[in-house]
């Protein structure tokens, strides 16, 4: 019916220097250098849901709800965690 993944992983994060500026051309863009490395610098890993999936059949039950509280409370008794992050493509 449902099943979720959790991984310790790294969360990106955005440097202190990384700050968004409206460009007159071109919408919105960052301080100008195009090397996208914005998001290169790591934080701790944290325990993650990597992929949390739901059967078409039983969508819009609470299913996935359900899967998510499981996990959380797995990740605070296994690693001794508050924190939960969600993966998405």
């Amino acid at each position: 019916v449902g099943f979720c993944e959790v991984a310790m992983l790294h969360q990106p994060v955005v440097p202190f220097h990384y700050h968004q500026v409206q460009s007159s051309n071109t919408g919105w863009d960052h301080d100008g250098d195009d090397d996208d490395d914005e998001c290169s610098l790591l934080t701790e890993p944290v325990p993650t849901i990597v992929n949390l999936v739901t059967s078409a059949d039983y969508r819009r039950r609470g299913i996935a709800s359900s899967i998510v509280r499981s996990a959380s409370r797995f990740v605070r008794h296994a690693w001794s965690s508050e924190e939960l992050a969600l993966y998405v493509e």
